[in-house]
């Protein structure tokens, strides 16, 4: 057996998308290792997609590659990525999607252009498949990252969040756009929606990220709990009051 390659998507398990990637990335590399992390990320929602993969890809041993597809903005300028850092290898969008791998010492991002890690027929819509799934399947089978493609120094990265928590309230007050400007945010609405507090456990337990929470103190390092904000991301959509 090769390597092992880790899925992360926010495509669900009832559409045919998931077995789709996996059979291009066994097609690639017959004797690789697949393993899901999730495919229940909140549909667009790169903050919390990244969140899921800061606790979880980091137990995964050293070689690993991990292919993550949360991609609103597929089809767009935005470029495709493999970061190479903590001894893992991280495919998928330049969308902020691996900030937790960008601050780790040493780490590298490459842009992936070589010809070689595209299917012949490469889609607008479905990088997952045609573009990111090659990718992580040759890196697994022994594909040297430096090439990939040129080795950027501006990678997409989430703005940082500001958490205020007392005895009561966690409050989260998100930067805007995951780190991109305004006119790079396709998302992005017209005016900035009213944010909803989260107060209570219930409410933070209904974000879908915290749903395992069983007591306040287990939320306050992540500071994302406001709700109905003004795009897929850092607000985590709590349910209004």
């Amino acid at each position: 057996m090769l390597g092992t390659v880790t899925l992360t998507t926010d495509f669900g398990t009832g559409d045919p998308y998931v077995g789709a990637i996996k059979g291009v990335l066994l097609s690639t590399s017959p004797q690789i290792q697949l393993i899901d992390l999730s495919h229940d990320v909140p549909p667009q929602d790169i903050l919390a997609g990244a969140y899921l993969l800061q606790h979880a890809a980091v137990e995964f041993p050293a070689g690993t590659v991990h292919l993550a597809v949360v991609d609103p903005g597929v089809g767009s300028a935005r470029r495709a990525l493999v970061v190479d850092a903590g001894g893992y290898h991280w495919v998928g969008p330049d969308n902020g999607l691996f900030s937790f791998a960008l601050g780790l010492p040493g780490a590298r991002a490459f842009e992936i252009t070589h010809p070689d890690l595209q299917r012949d027929r490469l889609s607008a819509t479905f990088h997952g498949r045609d573009l990111f799934a090659p990718t992580a399947a040759r890196l697994a089978a022994g594909f040297c990252v430096v090439n990939v493609g040129p080795a950027i120094d501006d990678p997409v990265r989430l703005a940082p969040t500001r958490t205020v928590v007392n005895s009561t309230l966690i409050e989260g007050h998100p930067s805007t756009g995951h780190g991109l400007p305004q006119k790079r945010r396709p998302w992005a609405r017209s005016k900035q929606a009213t944010f909803t507090k989260a107060t209570t456990l219930d409410q933070i337990q209904a974000c879908g990220v915290h749903k395992k929470a069983t007591t306040l103190d287990m939320t306050r390092a992540c500071g994302v709990h406001r709700c109905d904000g003004p795009g897929p991301g850092p607000d985590m959509r709590l349910p209004r009051k």
